[in-house]
């Protein structure tokens, strides 16, 4: 008979992620939400966490939007997240006048000779020259003030410790999988999309190469998780090189468990069947002991099955397994026993084809 649950040894094998870029893929809404539910309605909840730059006026915000799959959905029983940076809130305080390097210029004599003047800068000294001097006797000279460069930082990066990211889903609709991360570019809000995005132990970021500056907001970025919504802290990369730590939502805890779908009914009933002849022990109060010690076990091998743990469950099989064995102090003797052990095994071939996820 097979005894393999009776010595359990089982190596936990933790994969370290690699830094790596992650493939992206551009998406629309409502399209997106099929994904996610069977009637492509998804519902959702939405988590603010205010961003305020040095120089600017007013408050932009990260948000975080989660939403679970639903029955049926090709992301049934995993988690979606999505982030999206808006800065439409804040305003410049500590704008100066410089010039731009195009001047339009007009001179107030027009005739046989020409009326625009050329004008070029640099670092806000004009020079302007008309081809007849003499005829010009004078002009205007206009130009659009813009903010200094360097006076208000934008938004270059954004940096989730997100974990593990599902992989095996068709965001785009179009049978193609792989894609990680998907870009909801139209049908949603914002105008900036990340130029790459890239993940090293875990952690994941979101590389704008052209920044998300005040006024501005970015697209909704999705990536799916088996693990549920907590609060994570988030980095918010700048221009000028500083960081700012934002509150956000991500994966947290341990992943939902998936049952394991094992019979133990036979065994419950088989248990339960058991008369107090075929429990050895001095007395009846010892025999009936017995007897909840053994479905206290079978219990906990159940709850290990419900729970996606295969370890747990076998290490509660093998408590009943040796006491029904042969071996010296048993519980269980005769055909009980064996019946038992016959029972037990069938379950460990079952448990066995699954994983362990504790």
């Amino acid at each position: 008979m097979k005894r393999s649950f009776i010595a359990l040894s089982l190596c936990l094998v933790a994969v370290a992620l690699q830094s790596a870029p992650l493939v992206v893929v551009n998406v629309s809404a409502p399209a997106i939400n099929c994904v996610f539910n069977t009637n492509c309605v998804v519902e959702v909840e939405d988590t603010l966490s205010p961003i305020t730059l040095p120089g600017g006026i007013g408050i932009g915000f990260l948000q975080t939007r989660t939403f679970e799959g639903g029955p049926g959905s090709p992301a049934e029983g995993l988690f979606g997240y999505e982030y999206r940076i808006d800065l439409r809130g804040i305003t410049p305080t500590n704008v100066v006048p410089c010039f731009t390097n195009v001047i339009r210029c007009f001179t107030n004599v027009i005739g046989r000779f020409t009326n625009v003047v050329n004008c070029t800068t640099n670092l806000g000294v004009v020079t302007c020259v008309t081809n007849r001097v003499a005829v010009t006797n004078a002009f205007q000279c206009f130009t659009n003030l813009i903010p200094c460069p360097g006076t208000l930082p934008c938004i270059q990066a954004l940096t989730i410790p997100f974990g593990t990211v599902v992989t095996n889903l068709d965001f785009a609709m179009n049978a193609t999988l792989g894609a990680q991360v998907y870009v909801v570019t139209n049908g949603g809000l914002g105008s900036n999309a990340p130029t790459a995005v890239t993940q090293e132990d875990g952690v994941v970021t979101f590389h704008f190469l052209d920044p998300i500056c005040p006024g501005e907001s970015s697209f909704f970025i999705g990536l799916v998780s088996t693990r549920p919504p907590g609060s994570i802290p988030a980095e918010v990369t700048l221009t000028t090189g500083s960081n700012i730590v934002v509150l956000a939502r991500g994966p947290s805890g341990r992943p939902t468990p998936t049952p394991i779908p094992c019979d133990f009914s036979a065994l419950q009933a088989a248990l339960e069947g058991l008369q107090l002849s075929d429990i050895n022990a001095p007395n009846n109060n010892a025999r009936r002991a017995h007897l909840r010690v053994l479905q206290t076990h079978l219990e906990h091998a159940m709850d290990g099955a419900a729970a996606g743990n295969a370890h747990r469950a076998l290490q509660a099989l093998e408590f009943i397994v040796r006491k029904a064995d042969g071996d010296r102090n048993d519980w269980l003797s005769g055909q009980a026993a064996q019946n038992i052990l016959n029972l037990i095994a069938d379950l460990v071939d079952c448990l066995e084809q699954f994983e362990n996820t504790d």
